[in-house]
């Protein structure tokens, strides 16, 4: 099974530090994911207190780790896409970014081998265009995708210490059962922190609750956490959107059952230092049992449920072990997002057997529509609560 790298999104979109998928060999099947409504954006590191250490880690992703540049992949994107040629192309073949895509690192693309990550703009959905229209990275010789982004010059990019400067007094919790410690979702409200027993992992919402209409819901797991079914939100309007947020310092597990997740999922590391870099820690997985063990990338072909995330997920990694679908056999119309996923569309959840994308990771309004996701933290930069009237998305400086 092929490895492959997308990593760091930025806070407002598909977040992550180091995103892998872990894909099928060339004679197997190549599972793709498509991410909608935002930018993409990866390699970085975490902020230590305020600073964002870009010069002096040995840890920081981008072109120039390890230090002397021997993997221009690191905080880069690599995954599995296919094009009508090298030169123009329509963008329904593989994973792709509806918007643009920055990488600190290379972005891959190599069409004879089904390589590269699309990112062509939303209007490549009508009207060929190069598939690297809109992409961005660190290096761009041999088979990469991106115009030149800064070159060899470090560039400051941290994500936030969610864990250590969102929580507000959390109440703690939760009840204990022979999973380890778990809390439902139906009276929840506020922000809860969690300390699972030593070997245990923190139970998230295992009675599948969908969250009520104006919830606003934080819960901060000191530890690694597992969701074992659906989190959803209930019917709601403008005025009263929930709000549901996993903040892991460890690593966040999505149990195969799973098909939607709505709201925002963190996982960072437990400690900011060198180590954690090949570590499972501060990592998402999209396919994995109740356990801590670190699964073999050939994890086997069980993974088959696709997964629509209405939100976004920031991590160091997230490995997408999801296996349905092929890049030989894209759906018409799966790069719109208000097709494919309108109710008795393709992959409205429960997906039925003709979805194709294995993993979706959709910006929905409602990410940003009814305040912040940190009401009251201690954070300087929170919103306090205040609601969002209007955004406005603004198209790269070049």
């Amino acid at each position: 099974m092929k490895v492959e790298h997308l990593k760091r999104l930025p806070a407002l979109i598909v977040s992550a530090l180091l995103l892998l998928a872990s894909l099928g060999t060339v004679s197997a099947n190549q599972p793709y994911f498509k991410t909608y409504g935002g930018d993409v954006m990866t390699g970085g590191w975490y902020k230590s207190g305020n600073s964002c250490p870009a010069q002096s880690s040995g840890y920081y992703q981008d072109s120039n780790y390890p230090q002397g540049g021997a993997d221009i992949r690191n905080g880069g994107i690599l995954t599995y896409a296919r094009v009508n040629n090298n030169v123009s192309y329509l963008q329904t073949n593989g994973a792709s970014s509806q918007y643009a895509a920055f990488s600190l690192g290379s972005i891959d693309g190599d069409a004879t081998q089904n390589d590269g990550f699309n990112s062509a703009g939303a209007q490549a959905a009508t009207t060929p265009t190069f598939p690297w229209a809109l992409a961005f990275s660190n290096n761009h010789s041999g088979n990469t995708w991106g115009g030149l982004y800064e070159g060899n010059v470090r560039q400051s990019n941290c994500i936030p210490d969610y864990f250590g400067t969102k929580q507000n007094s959390p109440q703690s919790c939760c009840n204990i059962t022979a999973y380890g410690d778990s809390i439902d979702l139906n009276n929840a409200d506020g922000q809860y922190l969690m300390t699972p027993s030593s070997g245990s992992n923190a139970v998230i919402n295992p009675a599948g609750i969908a969250i009520p209409a104006g919830k606003h819901i934080t819960v901060f797991v000191k530890g690694n956490a597992y969701i074992p079914s659906n989190i959803t939100y209930a019917p709601h309007n403008a005025n009263n959107v929930p709000k549901f947020s996993l903040v892991a310092s460890g690593s966040i597990y999505i149990d195969p059952a799973v098909t939607q997740l709505d709201g925002v999922y963190i996982a960072e590391p437990a400690t900011n230092d060198a180590n954690t870099i090949n570590a499972d820690d501060g990592t998402i997985w999209t396919c994995h049992p109740n356990n801590s063990l670190t699964l073999d990338y050939f994890y086997p072909p069980t993974c088959t449920n696709p997964l629509l995330v209405n939100g976004a997920f920031i991590a160091k990694q997230v490995n997408f072990l999801r296996v349905k679908g092929d890049i030989t056999t894209p759906n018409p119309g799966e790069d719109s997002i208000n097709t494919f996923t309108a109710p008795g569309g393709s992959c409205t959840p429960p997906a039925p057997a003709t979805c194709n994308v294995a993993e979706i990771i959709n910006y929905t309004p409602d990410v940003i529509m009814g305040g912040s996701f940190f009401s009251g933290s201690t954070s300087s930069n929170s919103a306090a609560g205040l609601p969002v009237d209007s955004i406005t998305s603004l198209p790269p400086v070049f």
